[in-house]
């Protein structure tokens, strides 16, 4: 990912008076990543990360593995909806894509 795609990403920093808490990666209307340091988690960082990138694109849209139910909560707390499952090949492990705003079935 270092090589590849955070070199052809917009890449957005969080920075705190003990440096650089996180950061968010947009690859056209992706999130390719959003990392907080440990440390640093459950501060509201990647929730600002988030309204920050929500401001540059009219959708979003980002993959989160199935067993990762924090991140999943997470973002479905912050608007987005599961739109697919699928088996991700590089992995060999399920994925859900999530988009942001939900659909509109999805706010009624």
């Amino acid at each position: 990912m270092k090589e590849l795609y955070l070199p052809a990403a917009e890449n957005y920093l969080y920075q705190s008076a003990q440096g650089i808490a996180g950061f968010v990666s947009l690859m056209d209307d992706t999130i390719a990543a959003l990392f907080i340091a440990p440390e640093q988690q459950g501060k509201g960082i990647g929730k600002q990360l988030l309204n920050h990138v929500k401001t540059l694109r009219t959708q979003l849209r980002l993959n989160v593995f199935l067993q990762n139910h924090q991140a999943k909560a997470f973002y479905q707390k912050q608007g987005f909806s599961i739109v697919n499952k699928g088996l991700d090949s590089a992995t060999d492990e399920w994925q859900l894509t999530m988009i942001y705003p939900q659909l509109q079935a999805d706010k009624a």
